[in-house]
């Protein structure tokens, strides 16, 4: 895909095969796939290419953001700034809207932007989001500020979560600073497995850039620590050289040499090619899944009921008619969705905490087996010494929790989730046979095909991330400040010796860390257990929400398709009333005619396989434009 022309003529053709689709189901009476099919033609309108800026405080990301704008629309400040992920996408007339943590959206005066950008102690926005007549973003993406890293946990997860949904990864780093131990931390256990576009770009390079053995020194550094993503075989990452101060000004104050000089605009161009040439395509894999799933529901499902209903008499159809408005089989089967997700989000739960209490169980002797490693400057001071020791645990037990997510926490969430979708599909085969319209529970049977009641129990990119998301959590929790319980424990050890003297840890002072790391990390039991509680329960509320609007598409399906057959029926009866007897030829013509309200099923039928076609014309040719992409 060379350019945003070929991705947005894509675009428009999906789009238009949704509203398509749309009327088609309008035409044969069936309302609530009709809506839903303009709803996700809406959603794909706006869906731009994501690029999310992320980085720990003071690193310039909203400086960044700027200088892709070329203007100054981000809050720029030396001190943390930037409190909810602040989302730019394109628009004509600035703007600006506030979606906060509970209620609903509202706008706000763009003049006020850097007031609900700031950091607080307790943000009540969730996240804000700008129109703004950007060339940049005209192109069809969209530019994601993200909140500082390793400052608090809830800024922290909402930049985690972004990482998921975006096509491409910025880590904005500083040429003036060494990469800390928490930027390695979050390169490798956030970064490391990402399948988007990863880019690590060093700002601020005005600094050294007339220094060149600096420039040589980053480089190495950048090469030594970086190298594992730069190298590897899938989807490698770049590295980019910039001055986002200098391209901002540059911007500003027309000065073209100064931005380009800056760096910045040919990581633009790195970037923007990535985006077309690499994720467009993929933008619109989810879309077009969407709609072979929908074009094989109306064939399968709706397209045999319309049949059968079509050759229903009046009055049949008019009992049908009261059954599915009388019945309260919907709100059964809401309430049946609702309990067995409930059941087993808790049964997954406790088989977590039985785990986290094994883990809690055996840290001690893991933390005293491990510490035998750990070796001291001979004549450290006091501090030092003591920061090393507290340095040492903290990288160690935030890998240990990486490991124990990963290995155990992992297996037994994807078991409970498949025991989960198991049972909804259950209950979503029974409610498909009930609300069948054909003659027998025996004609229904078959109503809704395997494949239509596969389920997603997760989303797969999400579910690679969910061991780090937890770790991550807990380690913030536990580790998160001087202040935590971890390190309170461990700082609370007066007579360590290796505080004073040694190059390593002797058997006493190890059992008394591993011991001290022990109790701080149990006291803060029940806050991990909200944070497995937090992590697991909002996919399987989202499971069931999908499965419930999916049902309550297909009982408003049926419903208004027994409403419009009804309807016509009631039509072509009064028509035939008021014709003479006499006049055999209309009469025949009109018995025919009542027969289907819309057209014949072997019509109906050549339609939708015309959108199959009409699908795969499309999917080749987004095929096509991923093959010719060399990374």
């Amino acid at each position: 895909m060379a350019n945003a022309d070929d991705y947005n003529h894509l675009r428009k053709m999906t789009v238009e095969l949704f509203l398509t689709l749309s009327h088609f189901c309008e035409q044969l009476g069936v309302k609530g796939h009709a809506e839903h099919l303009k709803e996700e033609a809406d959603l794909l309108n706006k869906d731009d290419l994501r690029v999310l800026f992320c980085g720990e405080f003071k690193r310039g990301k909203s400086t960044l953001v700027n200088a892709f704008l070329d203007d100054r629309i981000l809050p720029m400040k030396i001190a943390p700034c930037t409190g909810v992920v602040t989302e730019v996408r394109f628009g004509e007339i600035p703007n600006a809207t506030i979606y906060p943590i509970n209620g609903e959206e509202y706008p706000i005066p763009f003049s006020e932007l850097s007031k609900h950008l700031q950091i607080r102690d307790t943000p009540s926005a969730d996240r804000v989001i700008i129109h703004f007549p950007s060339d940049f973003c005209r192109q069809g993406i969209s530019l994601i500020d993200s909140p500082g890293l390793n400052e608090d946990w809830r800024r922290t997860e909402a930049s985690l979560q972004e990482i998921t949904r975006s096509d491409a990864v910025v880590m904005v780093l500083s040429c003036e600073m060494a990469l800390s131990l928490s930027e390695l931390d979050f390169i490798e256990t956030q970064l490391g497995e990402t399948t988007n576009g990863l880019f690590f770009v060093w700002n601020r390079y005005d600094s050294i850039w007339n220094n060149p053995e600096e420039i040589q020194a980053l480089k190495e550094r950048s090469d030594h620590y970086l190298a594992p993503y730069i190298n590897r075989p899938k989807n490698p990452a770049q590295v980019h050289y910039l001055s986002a101060r200098e391209g901002l000004v540059g911007a500003i104050k027309n000065d073209s040499d100064r931005k380009n000089n800056s760096g910045q605009p040919k990581f633009e161009q790195y970037l923007t090619e990535y985006l077309y040439q690499n994720r467009a395509p993929n933008k619109l894999l989810l879309p077009h899944r969407k709609l072979k799933k929908i074009i094989a529901y109306l064939k399968e499902v709706i397209l045999p009921q319309y049949t059968q209903i079509s050759q229903m008499k009046l009055q049949s159809l008019i009992r049908k008619q009261n059954t599915l408005t009388q019945s309260d089989i919907d709100q059964h089967r809401s309430t049946e969705l609702s309990e067995a997700t409930e059941e087993a989000t808790e049964d997954l739960l406790n088989d977590l905490i039985l785990l986290l209490d094994d883990f809690l169980a055996v840290i001690s002797q893991r933390s005293f087996e491990a510490s035998k490693d750990l070796r001291l400057p001979e004549n450290a001071p006091r501090q030092e010494r003591q920061d090393l020791i507290l340095r040492f645990y903290r990288n160690w037990l935030r890998q240990e929790l990486l490991r124990f997510a990963k290995q155990q926490l992992a297996p037994k969430i994807q078991e409970g989730y498949l025991e989960l979708s198991n049972d909804l599909q259950l209950i979503q085969q029974r409610f498909y046979t009930h609300t069948s319209l054909t003659k027998s529970p025996q004609d229904s049977k078959d109503l809704a095909p395997s494949e239509l009641l596969k389920l997603s129990i997760y989303d797969e990119t999400w579910f690679k991330r969910l061991p780090t998301f937890i770790s991550t959590a807990i380690a913030m929790l536990t580790l998160g400040s001087s202040s935590s319980p971890v390190a309170i424990s461990l700082l609370g050890i007066g007579a360590l010796r290796a505080w004073l003297t040694g190059t390593h840890l002797d058997e006493q002072d190890r059992r008394q860390l591993a011991e001290a790391l022990s109790i701080g990390l149990r006291s803060q039991r029940e806050e991990m257990i909200d944070l497995l509680r937090d992590h697991i329960n909002p996919p399987c509320l989202r499971l069931q929400a999908d499965l419930n609007r999916e049902n309550k598409a297909l009982y408003e399906d049926l419903r208004t398709l027994v409403e419009t057959c009804i309807s016509h029926k009631e039509k072509i009866t009064e028509q035939l009333e008021a014709e003479d007897d006499t006049n055999e030829e209309i009469t025949t013509f009109l018995e025919k005619k009542k027969k289907f309200h819309h057209r014949p099923p072997i019509q109906l039928q050549r339609m939708l396989e015309d959108y199959e076609q009409a699908l795969e014309r499309i999917s080749n040719l987004l095929i096509k434009a991923s093959a010719s992409f060399t990374p």
